[in-house]
Formats: structure tokens, sequence, C-alpha cells
């Protein structure tokens, strides 16, 4: 299958004054770099850079994902990384959006690109309650930038032509896993070689990048099952599957875990029965394989991580004992309480609202871990119901794909889509799959290639390669 946009979209309409303008710009960098070179070359291979990502905006996009980590790692403050993506993030998208309207193509395709953007006509038009209640402005900016980056997911729509540029796309991301889990991973075990009590081990987990971890050690293990340990790839599949394993161990994250099994029982539901065969087997031998090498080489410090990590996953199971999760509860309750007082309109982006934790930290608060009653308290019925309503259409089209594409690349891949989709629905009830920088960058990326399978005018069929 062949997904070809308009011819028009692969060229950027020039005209005369910004050719005069460029050869004018071109000659003041020829007078300074006499003056500055050093200074001046630097800004000439920056604006290069710049001026390539405006004007190609499906490469530009795949560069703004492989360097994503500088955005989606939280900071307290904002650095000059998050500055310089920003930058590049807004010229790759502002490119895409001056091309359309200069070619007076419309933003959105279909009903479900409309629902996502009312989502976030929503998001912005938040900022009437905002001002309304007094919400600190900075902090509605804070909390509208994560949403932005919902963006990508229409310029995957309409940019996608061919399997290779998903291929781009998924080594971009695989990119960005691994950047932020070798980061995490170095910084842990410089802790860790100097934790001298187990409750060490936990405190000072390695918590960012999280979803990426989750989602890159979902779909890698389907292409491992769906190709096979005799495929070229099988070493490639297998490494990043333990790097996937031992980045989300050192989070000490609980929620992850739940939703690995509720995304891998998903899709063995839907795997034929020669694939839930190699499934189970394939699960069975990574693991034993797993614990002998590890116990092996990292000997008694593997063992009291994992001491504690099952110590921390056996909460689980009490959870009506556990005091994060009846913290959470009070939190929830809480905030019920703030939506019935304004269920339609919410209190906008920055609204903060007091409660009294069981876990001491500082209150009055702007979070909610259960990211419904987040976007209901912050964006009204309105907000909520838009992005529902989309997200399940999104899924019911990847239902649709799934059952009728027989790709070796695409099926695995869209299937793992889907079901960490619908991994996410009940872990988003106490961790923020919807509102977390890095869920919304899987999101905005897996539901475009989504919805442009879907689209194209013969999705059955294998994607041109």
């Amino acid at each position: 299958m062949q997904l070809q946009p308009s011819s028009a979209l692969t060229a950027f309409p020039w005209s005369n004054r910004f050719l005069v303008f460029l050869i004018i710009i071109g000659c003041f960098f020829s007078i300074a770099a006499g003056i500055v070179p050093l200074i001046v070359w630097g800004a000439v291979a920056a604006l290069g850079l710049l001026f390539w990502c405006f004007t190609s905006s499906l490469k530009g996009l795949v560069l703004v994902i492989a360097l994503s980590s500088m955005f989606v790692r939280s900071t307290e403050e904002i650095t000059p990384f998050e500055i310089a993506y920003a930058v590049l993030f807004g010229v790759v998208v502002m490119g895409w959006i001056l091309r359309r309207m200069s070619l007076g193509i419309p933003f959105t395709q279909n009903t479900s690109d409309r629902v996502l953007g009312w989502f976030l006509f929503i998001c912005i038009a938040s900022i009437l309650p905002a001002i309304g209640q007094g919400n600190d402005l900075i902090k509605w900016v804070r909390e509208l930038v994560p949403f932005l980056l919902f963006l990508p997911y229409f310029m995957v729509v309409s940019l996608l032509r061919s399997k290779e540029e998903i291929r781009w796309f998924c080594i971009a991301y695989l990119v960005l896993s691994i950047s932020m889990g070798l980061v995490n991973v170095y910084d842990y075990w410089i802790i860790v070689s100097e934790a001298r009590q187990e409750w060490e081990l936990i405190a000072n987990r390695q918590a960012p990048g999280e979803p990426l971890f989750f989602t890159t050690l979902i779909i890698t293990i389907l292409f491992l099952v769906y190709h096979g340990v005799w495929a070229r790839r099988t070493i490639v599949f297998l490494g990043i599957i333990a790097f996937c394993v031992i980045a989300l161990a050192i989070t000490f994250s609980r929620g992850y875990w739940v939703g690995s099994i509720i995304a891998l029982g998903c899709a063995y539901l839907y795997m034929p029965s020669d694939k839930k065969r190699r499934f189970i087997l394939y699960i069975g031998s990574m693991t034993l394989v797993a614990v002998i090498v590890i116990v092996s080489l990292m000997g008694q410090i593997i063992i009291d991580i994992i001491s504690a990590m099952g110590d921390r996953l056996a909460s689980i199971i009490t959870a009506a004992m556990d005091l994060s999760i009846r913290n959470r509860m009070v939190e929830s309750a809480a905030a019920m309480d703030e939506i019935l007082a304004s269920p339609i309109w919410g209190y906008g982006l920055g609204y903060y609202f007091n409660f009294h934790p069981l876990i001491p930290y500082l209150t009055p608060t702007w979070y909610v871990h259960n990211v419904y009653l987040y976007l209901w308290l912050k964006l009204g019925i309105f907000g909520l119901s838009a992005f529902l309503i989309w997200y399940g259409m999104v899924l019911y089209h990847a239902y649709l794909c799934v059952r009728r594409l027989s790709d070796p690349f695409l099926h695995p891949l869209v299937l793992g889509i889907m079901c960490i989709m619908i991994a996410m629905i009940p872990l988003s009830i106490t961790s923020p799959q919807f509102i977390q920088k890095d869920s919304i960058l899987f999101l905005a990326l897996g539901t475009g290639i989504i919805e442009r399978i879907y689209r194209s005018n013969n999705w059955t069929a294998p994607l041109e390669a």
C-alpha cells in the first residue's frame, strides 16, 4: 500500500522576495565571517539546521523525536536544552503549518482529527476560566506545553507516505528511549554503589522515562515473537528487551509492570495460534535466562535490588493498605469535590486545590494522579469528553487494522500500539499517562501511524517498502 500525499506538499512554495532575502542574509554572513568566524559559523550551522527542519517537516519531526530527551526529562527550571528543543520543535511545526496554509489545505482530514483539534482548542481556551480563577498564568503555560506534543499527530497523519518512513520514526523513538535509559542506569549505578541500606535503593529510584521503556519493551517483544529467534535482528531485539527491563526495573514502578502484563495479555489474545505458542516459549525462556545471567554477574547487589523491588511490587496485592494508594484516593476525593462545584467549564490549567495528604508534601497542589479527574478538573466535561472520544475512535481504528493487516512489520507494530493504549486506560487511574510528556509523545506518534494506515486507500495490503 502506498501512502502518497498530495504532490504539492513535497515542494515549499518559494517567492522572489524570499530568495532575495536569503541572498542578503548570505552576504551578511560572508562579511561577518571574517570578523568573528567561530560565532558566525556556529550561527550558520544552527540556522542551516533550522532552515532544513522548516522546509523538510517529516525529517525534521524525526529529528525532533530523537532529541526529545532534552525536553521530556522534567526539570524545575527552564534549561537551555529545553529552550533549544522548543525552538527546533516550533520551527518544524511552523514550517508544516505555513506550507498547508499557503496551499490552502485544511489541518484536519476527518472526524478523529477534528475531535483532537477541539481538545487542543479547549486546552488553550482554558485560559478564560484560569483568568477568572486568578490562576498563575506561568503555571497555565507550563501545564499547556505537554498537550502541544499532540501536534505531531497531525503531521504524521498528513505526511507519512511509506513503510520506510514509519521505520524512521520507530528508530527515532528507540534513540529517545535508549538515551533516557542510559542516563538513568548510569545515575542509579553510581547511587547504588554507595548505598548502605535497602531503603536507599528505592529512595534513589530513577523514574524519568517510564512510559518510554514500557512502550519500547512491549513493541520489541511483539517484533521478536512475530519475526522469530532466527531472524537477523534477533540479537538487537533481545538487547533492546534486556535494556528496557533494566531501565524499567530501576524506576521501581508498580503500575508499568501491571501495564506490561495487561498489554502483553491483550496482544496474546489477538495473535495467531502459532504466534501464541512462540510467545509463551520466548517469554519463559527469556525470563529464565535473564534471572541466571543477572544473578551470576551482579551477585549480592542485584539480590538487594530485587528484594527491594519485590517489597514495592508486593504492595499491589495489599493496595487497600498501601499508604501511597490510600493517599491518591484522598487526593481524588478532594479533586472530585472541586469538580462538582464546576463540572462544565472546569477551573483552567494552572489551578491549585487543597486537601489533607496522608503522605506529607506541599499543598495546595495542581496535580491529580487520576488523569481523568485531572482533565475534568482543569478542562471541564467538554475537555474530558473530547479526549475520550478521540481516544476511543483511534482504538477502534487500530482494532480494524489489526484484524486485516498481514504485513510482518506493520501488524506487530499496530498491535503493540493498540495494546499499550488499552493498558493505559486502567493505568491512568493512578498515574499520569495522558498528561505526561513522554506518554503524550508516544500517543501522538503511535495514533498518527494508526490513523495514516487506516485512511490509506488500500490499507489491508502492505505499505510501500
